[in-house]
């Protein structure tokens, strides 16, 4: 989280800002990389109204409380001199309702409402209005955002709320980086039943028997995607700790990481 990891910049102390910045990161990078870490996520950088960065009001500048275009080059080329990846994070779902976009009421098409003509607000927060994912001109919008991360040197994005935006989206979304950038990686967060809906009613009803909704829900997205964070393993972990059955030795765990592992194909990321 760039606001809350190595904070170095005081005059930032406003609004819960709290002073991290990209500069911040790349200082922190050889301490990084001593604690065995090969990669790093960051918060999403773009301007925006909270210090998290998921609340945006403008994808094409960097936010000032985190630095510039140029910084964000050079932390990724520092991480690669290091032989480390880098993972962007993606928030194509809603923006902030600051954001021009939603604000100068030209794009209209661009938003979900409801039939009374009340936006659709992620979580029901009206201050959050989501897009509508459907329509062309939107998917190029985030495609064009998209291959610029890619052009920068990014090593995988991470694709906040994936289960709002549609399949279709998804789906163009990933074979437009693709076709030039081949080897970035497109990871969705596909957690919990907020905005889910089946890509195939019928599978998911039978994968919901034979399994978990929520490992149900990540296979969805197989084929879609090229992986998602792993929720379902989340829960496996969890619940062992939860009923003191603890982790090492823990055979009945083993049994069931193993076969949740196997239910997924081998290009599948995980």
């Amino acid at each position: 989280m760039i606001d809350r990891f190595h904070p170095t910049s005081a005059e930032f102390k406003e609004r819960v800002f709290n002073g991290g910045n990209i500069k911040g990161v790349i200082e922190k990078l050889d301490y990084i990389q001593g604690l065995g870490v090969n990669g790093i996520m960051l918060t999403p950088f773009y301007q925006t109204n909270g210090y998290h960065g998921y609340h945006i009001t403008d994808y094409d500048k960097v936010d000032s409380h985190f630095g510039t275009w140029s910084d964000v080059n050079l932390l990724v080329q520092e991480v690669h001199k290091r032989n480390m990846i880098i993972v962007a994070d993606f928030v194509p779902n809603h923006c902030h309702i600051s954001n021009s976009l939603y604000a100068d009421g030209k794009h209209k098409d661009w938003f979900l409402f409801d039939i009374e003509g009340k936006v659709k607000g992620f979580a029901n927060l009206d201050f959050l209005p989501m897009f509508n994912t459907d329509n062309a001109e939107v998917q190029q919008f985030f495609i064009d955002r998209g291959l610029k991360l890619c052009e920068v040197g990014f090593d995988a994005i991470r694709l906040d709320h994936a289960t709002g935006p549609t399949y279709n989206f998804w789906k163009t979304f990933n074979a437009a980086l693709k076709k030039q950038y081949p080897n970035v990686q497109i990871i969705g967060e596909v957690w919990g039943k907020l905005d889910f809906k089946p890509r195939n009613p019928f599978r998911y009803f039978l994968n919901k028997l034979r399994y978990s909704a929520q490992e149900a829900r990540q296979m969805e997205y197989i084929g879609i995607l090229d992986g998602v964070f792993d929720f379902r393993y989340q829960e496996l972990i969890c619940n062992a700790v939860k009923t003191n059955r603890g982790l090492e030795g823990n055979t009945k765990l083993k049994r069931s990481i193993t076969k949740h592992f196997a239910n997924y194909p081998s290009v599948f990321q995980l």
